[in-house]
């Protein structure tokens, strides 16, 4: 009898101790699900942020090109500012996707 109580006694543990496994690993689901679903609003955000700036920088590039097209030597300041506007926002977009790349990347490694 006694040994059949531990057996019971030792059942039970075991019962336990898998609920209490398997609410963990619920919670590390949900947990990882919620990381997950950051990261894809955090990459959607950086995808229309990158939309965003190419549209910018060509925007940019055709002013930059039609007003090179018209202007004089007597004009190069304004052709220097506008080429540097087009370098900040072309180091913009590099930024943006350098941060789509670490947001890929941290997914990858939630997903492991």
């Amino acid at each position: 009898r006694k040994e059949v109580s531990n057996l019971r006694k030792c059942h039970e543990d075991s019962q336990l101790q898998n609920l209490i496994s398997t609410k963990e690993v619920e919670r590390l689901n949900d947990e990882l699900t919620s990381c997950r679903h950051d990261s894809e609003l955090k990459i959607s955000d950086k995808d229309r942020r990158i939309a965003t700036l190419e549209s910018s920088n060509k925007k940019a590039q055709a002013i930059f090109e039609e007003k090179l097209s018209t202007l004089g030597k007597d004009q190069e300041a304004q052709i220097k500012q506008m080429e540097e506007r087009v370098e900040n926002i072309k180091s913009e977009l590099s930024k943006s996707r350098n941060a789509e790349v670490e947001a890929d990347a941290k997914i990858e490694k939630l997903s492991e």
